[in-house]
């Protein structure tokens, strides 16, 4: 009887020992997801004359209507327009950030029985950029799908450096117009600046074919 009372303090002991050495720990917060891809594309009514890109998205020949994928900043861009109008301004690329990880699991009573670490978090959104090279001005929008504008076969044009694209150093020169677009949503924002310094004639094109072309653009503008 003496013994098996000794034999009851000590594992009374023993588990008491054992609580006051804490629970199991508990597992760690999931790592966060990874981050989202962006992707840029350009459109254009009347095929420029030149187009010029800092962003290195760009291959050395542009397809309209096409997406390059490309990464986080702002870029430099400038083009002469079909009617021979010169911009020069800058975009924002952005790319959405994955989620927080989940909490990890909470440790068991027992020391040994550790908790599991938290699920990775999902990954970010990818967003879809269009930079459209219009000669009543840049435009640009932004979608978490592709959305290009339905068009025939897909033209190109030679991606030079921005400076040379529109005839030489501009930046000191008044600009003729102002474009800026600064917009924020869910998840994303556009911005856009861009200066005119040089009016476009299109001596080439006939009154009526600028109207036309012209009408489009103000179409694609209006429904970014």
């Amino acid at each position: 009887m003496f013994r098996y009372a000794k034999l009851s303090r000590v594992a009374m002991l023993a588990l008491v020992l054992l609580v006051a050495s804490g629970c199991g720990e508990d597992g760690s917060m999931g790592p966060q997801g990874d981050p989202g891809r962006s992707f840029i594309a350009v459109i254009w009514v009347g095929t420029p004359l030149s187009f010029g890109a800092d962003d290195p998205a760009f291959p050395a020949v542009v397809f309209s209507n096409t997406y390059y994928e490309s990464s986080e900043g702002t870029y430099g861009f400038g083009y002469v327009a079909w009617d021979g109008s010169s911009w020069i301004g800058n975009y924002t690329i952005e790319i959405q950030e994955g989620l927080p990880g989940g909490p990890g699991e909470e440790g068991g009573f027992f020391p040994w029985e550790s908790g599991s670490d938290g699920e990775k978090g999902l990954p970010g959104g990818n967003l879809y950029y269009v930079l459209g090279l219009f000669s009543i001005g840049p435009s640009f929008s932004v979608s978490t799908r592709p959305r290009l504008p339905s068009s025939g076969e897909a033209e190109e044009v030679t991606v030079g450096a921005v400076d040379v694209a529109v005839g030489g150093n501009m930046r000191g020169l008044e600009p003729v117009r102002r474009v800026v677009q600064d917009l924020s949503g869910p998840g994303f924002s556009i911005h856009l600046e861009a200066d005119q310094y040089r009016s476009g004639t299109a001596p080439n094109v006939g009154l009526e074919e600028q109207r036309q072309l012209r009408e489009i653009e103000r179409g694609y503008r209006s429904s970014d």
